[in-house]
């Protein structure tokens, strides 16, 4: 007996397409698409700064309802995978969640730089694996702007409306996949998913897309791709996809020994998306199709579906969470911390200073460290005794109490740093480095990531190059930043970006001295 339906409508903002969908919920992941409002994205609603024009987005939102007539006062509302929004899924160590998403800070800040805008993130644990006998969280991280989360929240209480839940699109289409059991189904799809298969997911928009794999109904594998549809009309764009789609298959295959993917599933908006399942079928290993359409109402909304899919699928999908379901919130609510970088001032400003000196540039060792921290510290409160004698003496105790608090904080930050042994990895490095890949940038500081940027002759070396990061004991975690075919003098190369842990030592016994005189 499934007792009353509930409806819930959902929101989906894209460049191209907005839509809101209103669902009848049946069953656990069964649901009956009631209405879909469809309408082009009009030009002014994102700035050329990628941020969002509050005004044009509340208009298009109260267009979308007054035409269709749909009766809402709350929504879940689904973000597209650009603009500074991130999704990435990451092996770290196990802790606490308080603990992971303070370690979880330096990580956006590696894997997106979103401007001078502080990031608001959230993540989610999927699963556990053990690495040298230590236990490890397989998580998705995700973030996005402050500043464009609370232009969406602004645009929508302008109207009077309420927003529960926001979230990256591809996590919201993820939702609709998930299988749908009756009692004698279950056992049958319960064995399917323990023997290994897995889905791909390609979602296109119009400037970019984003290729993620998914097993038991969680990302393991997600990159971002630097084109979208519309370049596809391109001949050698579109090649570049097909080799994406192959060598992404062959890697997580050749990593993941005993795990098929058994299937692509292709999101995108237009009319020609049949054709183009058919035409990458034609070079990808892999069956690729469009997702099944879920049941709806009337043919107005079946048709709304199927020429929309990307943009549609989205706001079904994120009106399909419910309340207290396990899921990514990118809402700045009170259980969901915003980061604010911009409270460290004198202390956080020290530890900086000591961090570039443990870059690799910088050999000296903890001596030379403690001597500049030192003439640091004696300007800065040369500094501050000048500005003392300009604007008197007043305050000025607390003024020294605060400066002595925050050297402490600096002092104990400068004990616990560590050290690369360079000269031992620069040669690991050499060792390790295909013969077909070239490195142009390397970059670390203590604290973050190292970052390989470089070329390679085709896919499938750089995909050799993060295993050989992977068994090397210098390094640990190698992630994509991106990879992608490009052009060097009228020859066809592969670019990339790996960002991964560097395993270093403690700098020593040595306590670091900073004081007042």
């Amino acid at each position: 007996m499934l007792g009353k339906r509930k409806h819930t409508a959902g929101l989906y903002i894209g460049s191209q397409k907005t839509v809101l969908a209103k669902l009848q919920r049946v069953g656990l992941h069964q649901v009956i698409v009631d209405q879909i409002e469809v309408a082009d994205t009009p030009q002014e609603v994102f700035n050329s700064d990628d941020s969002l024009n509050v005004t044009a987005v509340s208009k298009l939102i109260r267009d979308l309802i007054s035409n269709s007539g749909i009766k809402v006062q709350e929504v879940t509302l689904s973000i597209p995978t650009r603009h500074n929004v991130i999704i990435r899924n990451l092996t770290v160590p196990s802790m606490s969640k308080r603990e992971m998403r303070e370690a979880l800070r330096s990580e956006v800040e590696n894997y997106a730089p979103l401007s001078s805008d502080e990031p608001v993130l959230d993540f989610l644990t999927v699963g556990q694996t053990f690495e040298e006998n230590r236990q490890k969280a397989e998580i998705i991280l995700s973030a996005a702007p402050k500043g464009l989360i609370r232009a969406y929240l602004a645009a929508v209480d302008n109207i009077n409306l309420k927003i529960s839940l926001i979230e990256p699109s591809l996590l919201s289409i993820l939702r609709t996949i998930i299988p749908e059991r009756s009692e004698g189904e279950e056992e049958e799809e319960d064995a399917v998913s323990s023997s290994g298969h897995s889905i791909m997911l390609v979602s296109l928009d119009d400037e970019t897309g984003m290729v993620a794999i998914v097993r038991d109904n969680a990302i393991r594998f997600t990159y971002t791709l630097e084109f979208g549809k519309k370049h596809l009309e391109d001949t050698s764009v579109f090649e570049e996809l097909v080799v994406n789609l192959n060598s992404s298959v062959a890697y997580y295959q050749s990593n993941y020994p005993g795990q098929v993917i058994e299937k692509i599933i292709l999101y995108t908006d237009g009319t020609d998306c049949e054709e183009l399942c058919a035409k990458l079928g034609e070079s990808v290993d892999v069956p690729i199709s469009t997702p099944i359409l879920p049941q709806t109402s009337d043919e107005f909304a079946k048709l709304a579906l199927k020429d929309n899919q990307l943009s549609v699928f989205s706001a079904i999908g994120s009106a399909m969470h419910t309340r207290g379901e396990d899921a990514i919130n990118l809402l700045p609510t009170k259980g969901i911390e915003t980061i604010n970088v911009k409270k460290q001032v004198l202390a956080g400003t020290l530890v900086v200073l000591a961090t570039v000196f443990l870059s690799i540039g910088a050999t000296f060792g903890l001596k030379a460290i403690t001597k500049n921290v030192n003439q640091k510290t004696s300007s800065v409160i040369m500094e501050r005794e000048g500005i003392n004698q300009n604007i008197g003496m007043v305050g000025a105790e607390s003024e020294v109490a605060k400066l002595r608090i925050q050297l402490d904080q600096a002092k104990m930050a400068l004990n616990s740093i560590k050290v690369t042994q360079w000269v031992e990895l620069l040669p690991e490095l050499r060792l390790i480095i295909p013969k077909t890949v070239w490195l142009n940038s390397l970059s670390w500081q203590e604290g973050t990531d190292l970052t390989l940027s470089g070329y390679a002759l085709a896919y499938d070396s750089v995909f050799k190059f993060i295993d050989t990061l992977k068994a090397s004991p210098y390094f640990a975690y190698p992630q994509f930043t991106y990879v992608r075919k490009s052009n060097m003098d009228n020859k066809e190369i592969v670019q990339f970006e790996i960002r991964c842990k560097v395993i270093d030592k403690k700098l020593g016994e040595q306590e670091v001295k900073i004081g007042v005189s």
